[in-house]
């Protein structure tokens, strides 16, 4: 509270002294300087008080070795939790729920998270950095009758989390060996139900790929909590995208206008990178649109990115200012960007994932260096320096944030994007400026210059008129990236994503449902027989068919594959039964033509209701139950459990 306080008398002191000798006349000449000094002032200050705030939070947890007492921590007040606690650490085992209950799990190590390869070279009992491991730790709540939502991030390169023995989800294949595991570099949200106060976290974890040792503690808050945090991030990452990517094409167009001018091209070039590193870092959005994507592809485009764009800004700042920059600034960029892109594309990960500090030395010295020439392009009173410079010191301070993101662990996403958000609005600034010069010469015309201002005139017009398309460009865009977040990309049905968010709206407000799990009789021989296209069109007209019967009853989703799920808003389970006979009925005795192919299919249907106090996956694992007891009983049935 002293430092936020100390921040805010700073700013009203640096503000009042801007006024006043601004008015005066002693500072106009410099003003965009001193303004972006304080704004760089102002962010640092401001990002020490957040990581001093959590500091205060933190400090009011009782932590013993494998142990948080979270009993005076208000959720609902103070938010979410980071579990930067010691926990206990049993290297090259994976101990299940069921031993820790028998107390037979020998004795454990500890670990402070975050850590990485520094902090494991201390505890770990072997020299080499690959191995699996288990790691545990209990909270303690005083409120065991609310949905918990954990939210984990880095756990080496995969791993599985298990909450009071059940197990809520994992993140690539963990394994004892490099040939028994897969990496894979994503966020896990999960919710549960406590037991009781006491929660026991057990996470199996497994790195034969990467050897960075890089373990970032989970979240831990109420569902609503970390819902909206994640719901945030995500939307913020895809906003950014979204703004970046049509910054992008609008340059890319100018340059394809006038291609004399090549700094759009490079500016386009590096807005597009940006935006596509924001896929990358933050929520990682990139692998739920690209699932398939090894780790290893992942982590190359990753760092391909980040050497890419430096060379794009070099190319930016070289033509930009025509002039200001040598031409040995531009070559000497490029060169030392396709050396650590080459590495990247030729080498392993542990192998390229060395360069990040030379990497990071060529950042400095390249910040450094673009910094002192702009500064003496402002002197020089180059034209335009002045606002690229206010852009490039804000620039300058994202960069330093995702540094100390790559170091540090603390996994608040990238701020670069809104660097370069503030550099594209300092290129409209400019843009500006050179418009508002045109027509002050337009005004010193001779009347016989009229028609040239008249065309000044309107070509103001049309330039309005493109910024409010790409508006509305920008806005469609981004409604659509929120669709493709609830909405099966084939079929249009709600995912499993959008499903899993409407069931605990339901348990929240204590609604009842039934789950209907369906699957396809014999859809693999359908796409053996007649193709992956035929059955691509069978899924599509079932979910024509499924769209009309749920109207007024649920909702329908694709679950996966050649499954479908249903969420029904009824209690009587006779009418849940009639619906789902109705639902068979309907898939038996529809004759479908796909490709002048007529296509006749059944499907098995398992029903479960969901208790109070259930499990959503263990509603739905009684569900999957049901239907594989139909598939066993001969097919096209419907059994409930």
């Amino acid at each position: 509270m002293v430092h936020c306080q100390v921040q805010r008398d700073f700013i009203c002191l640096m503000g009042q002294l801007l006024i006043t000798y601004s008015f005066r006349g002693k500072v106009m000449k410099h003003r965009i300087v001193i303004i972006g000094i304080v704004l760089i002032v102002f962010f640092g200050s401001l990002g020490y008080g957040i990581l001093n705030n959590n500091t205060t939070k933190n400090a009011d947890k009782i932590m013993n070795e494998g142990y948080v007492d979270l009993t005076k921590w208000d959720f609902e007040k103070n938010g979410i939790v980071k579990l930067n606690n010691q926990w206990e650490i049993y290297f090259n085992q994976f101990i299940s729920p069921d031993t820790f209950q028998k107390n037979l799990q020998g004795e454990a190590s500890y670990v402070k998270l975050p850590a990485n390869r520094t902090v494991f070279d201390h505890i770990k009992p072997f020299e080499e950095d690959y191995f699996y491991a288990t790691l545990r730790t209990k909270v303690k709540i005083s409120d065991p009758s609310k949905i918990i939502g954990l939210k984990t991030t880095l756990i080496l390169s995969s791993y599985k989390v298990f909450v009071d023995g059940k197990e809520l989800g994992g993140i690539g294949e963990i394994g004892t060996s490099k040939e028994t595991s897969s990496p894979r570099y994503k966020n896990l949200v999960t919710f549960f139900k406590p037991d009781d106060e006491e929660i026991e976290i057990v996470i199996h974890a497994s790195d034969f790929y990467l050897g960075d040792c890089l373990v970032g503690p989970p979240d831990i808050g109420l569902v609503d909590a970390i819902y909206h945090e994640n719901q945030l991030a995500l939307g913020k990452d895809l906003f950014l995208f979204g703004i970046l990517i049509i910054i992008s094409i609008y340059h890319l167009g100018l340059y394809l206008k006038r291609r004399k001018d090549k700094s759009p091209l490079f500016f386009s070039l590096f807005c597009f990178l940006v935006a596509a590193r924001t896929l990358f870092v933050g929520e990682r959005f990139f692998i739920t649109l690209f699932p398939i994507i090894s780790h290893n592809i992942y982590s190359r485009l990753g760092y391909l990115t980040a050497y890419i764009s430096m060379f794009a800004l070099a190319g930016f700042l070289y033509y930009t200012l025509d002039g200001l920059f040598p031409k040995r600034f531009y070559t000497i960029s490029k060169y030392i960007s396709l050396a650590f892109g080459g590495t990247t594309l030729l080498f392993s990960y542990h192998y390229y994932d060395l360069l990040s500090i030379p990497f990071c030395l060529f950042i400095a010295l390249f910040l450094g260096y673009s910094l002192i020439k702009l500064v003496k392009g402002y002197l020089k009173k180059w034209e335009y320096a002045d606002h690229v410079l206010f852009g490039f010191m804000l620039f300058g301070v994202a960069i330093i944030n995702d540094i100390i993101y790559q170091f540090v662990l603390i996994n608040k996403g990238s701020m670069i994007p809104f660097g370069v958000a503030a550099f594209a609005i300092s290129q409209a600034f400019t843009l500006a400026t050179k418009f508002s010069k045109a027509f002050s010469t337009a005004e010193k015309l001779t009347q016989e210059k009229e028609e040239i201002l008249l065309d000044l005139k309107n070509a103001n017009i049309s330039l309005e008129e493109r910024v409010s398309e790409r508006t509305k460009e920008l806005s469609n865009t981004l409604a659509e990236l929120v669709a493709m977040t609830k909405t099966d990309y084939l079929t249009k049905l709600s995912n499993r994503r959008h499903m899993y968010d409407i069931m605990a709206f339901k348990i929240r407000n204590n609604e009842k449902f039934y789950i209907i799990l369906g699957d396809i009789d014999n859809f693999k021989t359908i796409n053996d027989t007649y193709g992956h296209s035929v059955g691509d069109e069978l899924l599509l007209h079932l979910a024509k068919l499924f769209k009309e019967m749920i109207k007024g009853k649920g909702v329908a989703s694709r679950w996966g594959g050649e499954e479908f799920l249903f969420i029904v808003d009824e209690e009587d389970s006779e009418r849940v039964i009639t619906f789902t006979e109705l639902l068979r009925d309907g898939v038996e005795n529809t004759n479908i033509m796909v490709k002048n192919i007529q296509v006749n299919v059944t499907m098995t249907f398992g029903i479960s209701k969901h208790m109070d106090n259930m499990n959503i996956d263990h509603c739905i694992s009684i569900a999957d139950q049901a239907l594989y007891k139909g598939k066993e009983l001969g097919r096209n049935k419907v059994i409930v459990y």
